[in-house]
C-alpha cells in the first residue's frame, strides 16, 4: 500500500479562500494512481534531480511546538497512547538537522520579497489534548476545524499560539473531513493547513483521519494504521514547518515559503519512499523527505534520543 506522490495527480479543490491542487499541503490516496501511468524508479529518479524547492519568502517554523490534539474521546486508543512518543521522538531527532538547510537566513528570496531570516531548529511536544468539539457533524470542512481550534482556545482547553505552534489533529472512525470537494479517505491521507483567527493570527495545524476502514487501503506502505499514520504524519509536519502558509496552488507566490515551481513540498516529492527513525527502544516507519543538497530524496535512517 504504497502513497503516490501527490505530484504526479491534478485534482482541482478549494481550501478554505485559495484555490489548490492536491500537491501542497495535501497527501493524496495511491487509489487515484490508477488515473495515470504510475513512473518507474528510473523516471521518479529524473524527476528528482530537476526538482528543487525555492524560497518565496514567506516564514517558516524555527522550533515547533506540537500538540496532538484528539477529536473526542473516540480517536483510536492506540494513537492516543502512543502519538506523544512519535512526535517527541521525530520534533527532537536527525531528522530535524536536515530541516535545517531550510532555513531563511541568506536564502535568496523568488519574487523580490525580502527574506524571513529564520533558523530551522529541532522543536518539541508540548502534550496530549482531547478536546470535546462543539460540532458534533459527520463531516466536517476544513474551515470548521479552523474555527474549532480557535474556539478551544478561547475556553481555555487548548493552549494560545505563538509563532512555533502547531496543533496535530487526529479524528475517529465515524468521521470524514472536507477540503472543497475531497473527502478525507476517498481523495487525501492528510494535510496541513492555516486558520486566519482575528484574536490569535494564523493557526496552523495538521489534520489526520482515522487510518481504519476505508483510509487502511492506499494511506501508507505500512502494515498497520499506527504506522501509515507515522508516515502521513512526518510528511505534513515537514511541510507545516518549511511552507506553514502554503496556498497549496500551482504556482507559488508569497506568503509561500519553500516548495517548487509548480507548487510542490518537501513532502510530495519523495511521497513514494520510506525510511526510519530509531529511538532507543523503537523504530517508526516516517517518509523520506526532499533534500535540495543533492537533489533527491534523503535516505537516511534518522534516529532520536
Amino acid at each position: 500500500m504504497k502513497l503516490i506522490s501527490s505530484m504526479l495527480i491534478m485534482i482541482g479543490f478549494i481550501a478554505n479562500t485559495a484555490q489548490a491542487n492536491p500537491y501542497g499541503m495535501v497527501y493524496t490516496k495511491q487509489e487515484l494512481a490508477k488515473m495515470q501511468k504510475r513512473p518507474s524508479s528510473n523516471d521518479l529518479d529524473a524527476i528528482l534531480s530537476n526538482s528543487r524547492l525555492d524560497y518565496h519568502g514567506g516564514m517558516v517554523i524555527s522550533n515547533i511546538l506540537a500538540y496532538s490534539v484528539m477529536w473526542g474521546e473516540g480517536v483510536d486508543s492506540r494513537v492516543q497512547s502512543g502519538v506523544g512518543s512519535l512526535l517527541t521522538a521525530m520534533l527532537n531527532s536527525t531528522l530535524f538537522d536536515m530541516l535545517s538547510q531550510y532555513s531563511t537566513v541568506g536564502a535568496k528570496v523568488v519574487g523580490g520579497h525580502a527574506s524571513s531570516q529564520q533558523v530551522i531548529g529541532r522543536g518539541s511536544y508540548g502534550g496530549n489534548v482531547v478536546i470535546h468539539p462543539s460540532n458534533a457533524a459527520s463531516t466536517v470542512t476544513d474551515s470548521q476545524v479552523g474555527a474549532e481550534i480557535e474556539y478551544q482556545i478561547r475556553l481555555g482547553v487548548l493552549p494560545a499560539p505563538n509563532e512555533n505552534t502547531v496543533y496535530s489533529m487526529f479524528f475517529p472512525p465515524g468521521i470524514s473531513i472536507s477540503l472543497g470537494s475531497a473527502l478525507s479517505c476517498q481523495v487525501f491521507c492528510g494535510y496541513h493547513h492555516k486558520y486566519n483567527s482575528s484574536q490569535y493570527g494564523e493557526i496552523h495545524y495538521t489534520v489526520l483521519p482515522n487510518f481504519d476502514g476505508l483510509c487502511a487501503a492506499g494511506c501508507g506502505s505500512a502494515t498497520d494504521s499506527f504506522a501509515t499514520l507515522s508516515i502521513v504524519l512526518s510528511h505534513e509536519i515537514t511541510e507545516v514547518v518549511t511552507d506553514p502558509s502554503a496556498s497549496g496552488g500551482s504556482g507559488p507566490a508569497f506568503p509561500d515559503a519553500w516548495n517548487t515551481s509548480g507548487g510542490q513540498e518537501i513532502g510530495d516529492l519523495c511521497a513514494q519512499r520510506y525510511t526510519s527513525l530509531k529511538t532507543s527502544n523503537f523504530t517508526y516507519e516516517i517518509q523520506e523527505q526532499f533534500d535540495n543538497r543533492t537533489n533527491s530524496c534523503d535516505e537516511t535512517i534518522y534516529t532520536s534520543p
